[in-house]
């Protein structure tokens, strides 16, 4: 594990075990595996779907909000080889199944119904058993499949083959509306939607390394002639294009090519902060990039993230990123990045020369079964209010982060990579254990913390266990308002804590306090006079105070000298209340203050230190000679 994190933020468990038995398949006596997954979250809903070799379908339903368990069901498929599944995917809401067999038929499996025993949404098919759909085309067997929910609800399945035609296929009126052709055999096909223009794309991979672009649907003031799309035109009431449209597709609702990536590059849409993009993975220098909605890949990328050597699958988040790589000879492994950190790490067209698990992105590594196939990896959103990727829990006066988690699906199982700590609970064990904060500070840069809060926080908790030291030291790296950090300590009364900090604050020109210089000197100030009072029967130590309060009121000019005489006057401190009438010109003042406060007599070594004849002047009218001095100044005085 890397140094950055000691405790685990996450942890991997299995979440799903496809046993090792012998089985019947096709090509004769085989071991049981998963062949093809499908995943889809609607909410806090998930639903996954493992296709097995063994003739069968694994469903498991997820509500991430509840504390109840997953539900799993087996269902038996076809034993026929022309009931095979080629493609099978997941509907928008996570209510419904769409296999594409070798038969060239469409199933629709109710697995919510079948789960739950509920009433999905969308029930336009059976609910007591699979729908068959027929399909149109029967040249070419089905690679990918995509379930598209349009503007105005309709339920339609895309259809890519290995002879590169891609057919629409409305499942409600269970006939092909449309198809295009493309040069190759298509690999893999993609929805992007794009939220905040209502527009939808399809993304098209084929097998020679190539992605397309095509629109589906657009609200028809974006869309210009030459069949691009104009965001500042857009309009919410607007209505919508489709390529669905008419009996012939419009031109500019073909697909268009990236030319300017090369086949090492896969596409795809990512969220951040709640907002989609296209996402731009560089398998060569392992660029991972953000792009904006009009996907104009001649423009510079919105954001740019530094990611592991041999990283081949990805699911991103505004705080985390989860890495599957697989190196040459070694098992494979999952990775969590820190999404902040890899944004900071210049992007270069180098590949990485370093160890995946030996970057500084990394928080977490996790090894993976070797004899295990990677089928997929999916993201699964944890409960959040707005828009947010984070969402929080309030508990013991602090904000617990929870962060996304994710789904490894392997031919042998799933695996549910999620979190194990709050990050706020990890960041506080640093806090309060290190000596350095480099480290801590780090990690809240890592994972995007409150920094200054939580060191607020721990040092409050060493405060209360009266580690006083530890407590100050946390403070001073929350930026925790001066006065407000003095309160606490003199509630617990440690005043000589509150005169070092008091003191080394006021005294460094070149640090900014959190607070106003006056306040603090005049904080400072009734600190001395309180130690001063305290110790005066033990005279060394009571003679050093009253020394550095007589070095602090001559040098220091942020105190109130008003209320500094009126303190000093009203303890006893003459002297000291003289010497601040003489440093701020107010011996006036000064005087007077000690008339009403009855000091009518002047002792010698106080009188001394009057001895200018301004001074003299002054104290031989204060109230009409009332203030009693020395015979000798009586005669100066004279």
């Amino acid at each position: 594990m890397p140094a950055l994190l000691s405790v685990e933020l996450f942890e991997i468990v299995r979440v799903v075990l496809v046993r090792r038995a012998k089985t019947a398949g096709l090509a004769g006596t085989v071991w049981t595996a998963a062949e093809q997954s499908a995943w889809q979250q609607h909410g806090t809903l998930t639903l996954l779907v493992l296709a097995l070799n063994n003739n069968s379908l694994l469903m498991r339903l997820w509500d991430t909000s509840s504390v109840r368990e997953p539900i799993v069901k087996i269902l038996p498929w076809f034993e026929h080889a022309s009931g095979q599944i080629t493609a099978m995917c997941l509907s928008p809401r996570a209510e419904w199944l769409a296999c594409v067999c070798r038969n060239h038929m469409i199933y629709l499996v109710p697995c919510y119904t079948l789960l739950t025993g509920g009433r999905p949404k969308v029930s336009n098919w059976s609910l007591q058993d699979i729908t068959a759909i027929n399909q149109a085309e029967k040249q070419s067997l089905a690679s990918c499949v995509a379930w598209w929910e349009t503007h105005d609800n309709r339920q339609i399945i895309i259809i890519g083959s290995k002879s590169g035609r891609i057919v629409f296929i409305d499942l409600v009126l269970r006939q092909e509306v449309c198809s295009i052709q493309v040069l190759s055999s298509v690999a893999s096909i993609e929805l992007l939607g794009m939220t905040s223009a209502k527009a939808t794309y399809l993304l098209i991979r084929v097998e020679e390394g190539q992605t397309w672009r095509m629109i589906l649907e657009s609200p028809s003031e974006v869309l210009v002639s030459d069949g691009s799309l104009d965001w500042s035109a857009r309009d919410t009431a607007a209505e919508f294009v489709s390529c669905l449209d008419g009996d012939k597709m419009p031109e500019h609702f073909y697909p268009t090519q990236f030319k300017l990536l090369h086949v090492d590059v896969k596409l795809s849409s990512q969220q951040r902060k709640g907002q989609l993009f296209m996402a731009v993975h560089d398998l060569i220098t392992q660029r991972f990039e953000l792009w904006n909605a009009d996907m104009d890949l001649q423009d510079q990328a919105l954001f740019t993230y530094k990611l592991l050597r041999r990283a081949s699958m990805l699911q991103f988040t505004e705080t985390v990123t989860f890495v599957v790589c697989q190196e040459d000879k070694q098992p494979p492994s999952l990775h969590v990045l820190s999404s902040q950190l890899a944004a900071s790490i210049p992007a270069t067209n180098e590949p990485p020369q370093e160890e995946p698990g030996s970057s500084d992105t990394v928080l977490q590594s996790f090894t993976l079964p070797s004899d295990e196939k990677l089928l997929g990896i999916y993201l699964c959103h944890q409960p959040s209010d707005g828009n947010s990727e984070t969402a929080s829990i309030e508990q013991d006066q602090i904000s617990h982060s929870v962060l996304d988690s994710c789904f490894v699906v392997t031919s042998q199982g799933v695996y549910h990579c999620r979190q194990k700590m709050s990050p706020e609970d990890i960041f506080l064990e640093m806090a309060t254990r290190c000596d350095t904060s480099d480290t801590t500070d780090k990690l809240g840069i890592a994972l995007q913390l409150d920094i200054c809060g939580l060191y607020q926080i721990a040092g409050e908790r060493r405060l209360a266990r009266n580690e006083y030291s530890h407590a100050m030291r946390l403070f001073r790296l929350a930026n925790c308002p001066s006065m407000k950090l003095v309160k606490m300590f003199i509630e617990k009364g440690r005043i000589s804590e509150i005169m070092s900090y008091l003191e080394m604050v006021l005294s460094d020109q070149d640090t900014q306090s959190p607070g106003d210089p006056k306040a603090l000197a005049d904080c400072l100030l009734h600190c001395y006079v309180q130690q001063i009072l305290e110790v005066r029967s033990e005279r060394e130590l009571h003679a050093k105070l009253v020394e550095k309060l007589s070095q602090f009121v001559n040098d220091n000019f942020a105190y109130d000298d008003q209320s500094a005489m009126k303190l000093l006057a009203r303890n006893g401190l003459v002297d000291l209340t003289l010497q601040v009438a003489k440093a701020r010109a107010k011996v006036g003042e000064a005087t007077d203050l000690l008339v009403k406060q009855g000091s009518l007599q002047l002792r010698a070594q106080h009188a001394a230190s009057l001895t200018s004849t301004d001074h003299a002047l002054v104290m031989a009218t204060c109230y009409d000679g009332l203030l009693d001095v020395p015979s000798h100044m009586s005669v100066f005085i004279q």
